[in-house]
């Protein structure tokens, strides 16, 4: 209000009503920019996001399970683990 005091016209109306004017659209900018901030996580959150990090740790992953089967075991297993990798 202090900053905008200038901007105060006695003959538009009383200082009561501009100020709660202020506050309502001050509120409402609040709420719009809640709901934006609100939106804009969830559309990251679906979003597939994957990090080198995350692919090497899947690769290492891959790799021990590899290690672990048999022949004819890693022909049955891996595709349906790896989801078709190499």
């Amino acid at each position: 209000m202090w900053r905008t005091a200038g901007r105060f016209d006695p003959a538009r109306g009383k200082a009561t009503t501009w100020i709660l004017t202020m506050t309502h659209r001050r509120a409402v900018d609040r709420v719009r920019s809640a709901r934006a901030a609100a939106s804009r996580d969830e559309r990251v959150a679906l979003m597939d996001v994957t990090t080198p990090f995350d692919e090497v740790t899947e690769r290492l992953e891959q790799r021990k399970v590899r290690r672990c089967l048999t022949d004819l075991q890693r022909e049955s297993v891996l595709p349906a683990y790896c989801q078709g990798c190499a």
